[in-house]
């Protein structure tokens, strides 16, 4: 268990050290080699965590019923989801100095470090003396839910790299919010 915490605190280091400062999002090019870098570091783990539930699923150290097995596949293929959402940005505006559109994916990145975290931590419950189907029936909601937001916040991270403004806050005035 000791290796497997060594591991994902290795990976979850790589991906704070790939989150950008957005400094350099007024180059198109500089975008593209940020979000590559960042976005690879988040589908590593992504896999490793569908490698893992699928190897389970395959090789169970335990007899698995057909639930257990129906609840690694729905996990699965909410993994899946992240990874498709994570390779979903075929296109991204330049940011200039609208420091609302930093602020977004600030925030945005905060919450997808905060589910990594969380993620990972469920996870390596997995490794632990606990057999497959207590480990899923305490862990299979929450890391259900968890890999939804997930998918939800790079997908909203998505719409503010392609948006040419914030799309669920003003970056300027509109009819609506003048002074």
């Amino acid at each position: 268990m000791a290796a497997a915490a060594a591991v994902v605190s290795k990976v979850l280091i790589e991906i704070f050290e790939s989150v950008t400062e957005y400094v350099n999002y007024d180059d198109p090019e500089a975008i593209r080699q940020s979000e590559d870098a960042y976005r690879i570091a988040l589908a590593h783990l992504a896999k490793t965590w569908g490698e893992q539930l699928l190897e389970l699923a395959e090789e169970p150290p335990t007899p698995l019923t057909s639930h257990d097995v129906q609840t690694i596949d729905a996990l699965v293929e909410k993994v899946s989801a992240v990874i498709s959402q994570l390779n979903d940005l075929d296109r991204a505006r330049t940011l200039g100095p609208g420091e609302q559109r930093h602020t977004a994916l600030r925030e945005s990145d905060a919450a997808i470090l905060k589910a990594l975290e969380e993620m990972a931590h469920m996870m390596l419950g997995l490794n632990g003396p606990r057999g497959v189907t207590l480990w899923l029936k305490a862990n299979a909601a929450p890391m259900y839910r968890r890999l939804y937001r997930l998918s939800r916040d790079i997908a909203r991270r998505n719409q503010v790299l392609r948006a040419r403004r914030h799309p669920w806050r003003h970056d300027s005035p509109s009819i609506g919010n003048q002074h």
